[in-house]
């Protein structure tokens, strides 16, 4: 043990960190009309698809709706500054993508499973019955000959 290892210095960074800006999303709301608007439309649409309306959901799914499109804020923000950026940093991943990326994304997917958003579409396909799908198929067949 008289032999004394080799200490490597770190390197320190000047400047300011590099950052994706995911987490002004949440916390200072977001600059980009373009990520707000899509945030927007996907809530309302997530509301449709189990709603209709916000006043049927439990308190439960509108809390999950609301870290959905938090988490889909993040997501898209470090999307954007990967394709400014690049994917990588030097011969290494991207931090962002490193620690983040993946995890929100697949947080994302699990709060979506949890919701049950396919779940609905295929308790209406299977509540249709046979004299349904005929009236719903003519109806369309009749309105196409009518334009």
């Amino acid at each position: 043990m008289g032999e004394k290892q080799a200490k490597t210095k770190k390197k320190s960074r000047r400047g300011r960190p590099i950052t994706h800006g995911g987490y002004s999303v949440i916390t200072q709301g977001d600059k980009r009309r373009y990520l707000r608007r899509y945030l927007t439309e996907v809530r309302e649409g997530l509301v449709t698809d189990l709603g209709p309306t916000e006043d049927e959901l439990t308190t439960a799914q509108r809390v999950l709706i609301d870290r959905i499109v938090s988490k889909l804020g993040l997501v898209r923000s470090i999307e954007s500054h990967v394709a400014v950026n690049g994917i990588f940093n030097g011969d290494d991943l991207a931090p962002c993508l490193q620690r983040s990326y993946l995890a929100y994304t697949n947080g994302l997917r699990r709060d979506l499973v949890a919701l049950g958003i396919d779940k609905r579409a295929t308790r209406e396909v299977v509540r249709m019955t046979a004299k349904d799908f005929v009236e719903m198929v003519d109806g369309k067949a009749r309105k196409r000959r009518n334009e």
